[in-house]
């Protein structure tokens, strides 16, 4: 058991390594007639992001997602495919969570200094179309630092 002990006591520590991702910083929450959403980048990888919509109708809300898209300022987008747009129709009250993969090349993205974009999304609500635009970036939350991790 001592031997078992001592062998444990000397394994490097555990390294916690973190990764930059992108966040939604402004323009999260999305109020009209009879739709409030929110929108959360749950995942962040080379291959693209994926965010979370939070929809809540107030009443029957025909809600219908024509074009999802991460734009950067050169002009590149990253869209989401037709399948990801498509919305059930949203009846009563309803709380529902949409998932909205956007895949790119987030690896080459990073490489090339895209640290900025807009996250746009043209919604059809009741029939009148509205484009709601989030600014999002790409950045470390937190950095490995020597020994410790040090919140920047």
């Amino acid at each position: 058991m001592a031997v078992a002990s001592l062998a444990t006591a000397c394994l490097p520590p555990r390294v916690l390594r973190d990764y930059p991702r992108w966040r939604i910083v402004g323009g999260q929450s999305f109020a009209r007639d009879c739709l409030r959403a929110e929108a959360y980048v749950r995942k962040s990888g080379k291959t693209g992001i994926g965010v979370t919509l939070v929809l809540r109708s107030l009443h029957d809300c025909a809600v219908e997602i024509r074009r999802a898209e991460l734009v950067f300022p050169d002009g590149h987008r990253a869209a989401a495919t037709a399948d990801a747009r498509a919305l059930a129709p949203m009846v009563g009250r309803t709380l529902r969570y949409h998932w909205l993969p956007l895949p790119f090349d987030n690896d080459a993205a990073w490489d090339d200094g895209q640290r900025d974009a807009t996250l746009e999304l043209e919604l059809a609500i009741a029939g009148q179309p509205v484009v709601w635009r989030m600014p999002a970036q790409h950045r470390w939350d937190q950095r490995w630092n020597d020994t410790r991790l040090v919140r920047r």
